[in-house]
């Protein structure tokens, strides 16, 4: 596999080679896979290059010199976590309204509409969203090329928090399961996937694993701007 990106070597840069790199690794673990059965379900598309930019991002923080650099890695990791997890969740919400009104007739100016009322709903007041940004949709290319796709973001990166957190509560003896699922290909459905390398999708505990850990950076955050 190959991977296509434009490096720019800012932190931001490094994550999104980490990402794709990770969707490589994917790739090469499940080649033992035949043809059919090669390519990744989309609940767990995302789960290996969102894996990938945990394990990059630990490493820089471990490696910080300075309260400062390590508030900067804590701000944008905490918002691309808001972007991966929140906000993709929040276009799969618009995406099923939004065909049901265009089913019903409604017009482009009712789908921004829609949308901009979606972004003041999931900032809560915290943040005064203008107006001008009721047409935000419409520059998002999953929406049009591959309608329904964003919540495999929100399902990978749950995942690869949740797997990070046994990781590191389990050390290495957690590595097999964490390779058994990339190796799987589109071989089992995605629950019994997980379920083979000892996971129960269904388990609020495990998927609370997952926010344990942006709590954990949010606690961080807050102690360094004191």
């Amino acid at each position: 596999p190959y991977v296509l990106l434009n490096y720019t070597g800012d932190s931001n840069a490094v994550s999104t080679l980490a990402h794709e790199l990770g969707h490589g690794v994917h790739d090469l673990y499940a080649a033992a896979q035949s043809i059919s059965a090669y390519g990744t379900p989309l609940p767990l598309a995302e789960t290996a290059s969102t894996l990938a930019e945990m394990v990059v991002f630990e490493r820089l923080l471990a490696r910080c010199r300075s309260d400062a650099a390590r508030r900067t890695l804590l701000l944008e990791k905490i918002g691309e976590s808001y972007g991966t997890v929140m906000r993709q969740s929040y276009i799969v919400r618009f995406e099923l309204e939004a065909h049901r009104r265009i089913a019903a007739g409604t017009t482009e100016d009712g789908l921004s509409r829609l949308w901009l009322a979606l972004l003041r709903e999931q900032f809560g007041g915290a943040v005064a969203v203008a107006d001008e940004f009721g047409s935000e949709w419409a520059y998002i290319p999953h929406i049009f090329k591959t309608p329904f796709y964003c919540y495999a973001y929100n399902f990978g990166e749950l995942l690869s928090l949740a797997l990070y957190a046994r990781y590191r509560a389990d050390g290495p003896r957690f590595v097999p399961a964490i390779e058994a699922i990339l190796a799987a290909g589109s071989s089992q459905p995605p629950d019994l996937v997980l379920k083979a390398a000892g996971i129960d999708m269904s388990s609020p505990q495990f998927w609370r694993g997952s926010f344990d850990v942006i709590g954990g950076w949010l606690r961080d955050l807050k102690r360094l701007c004191r």
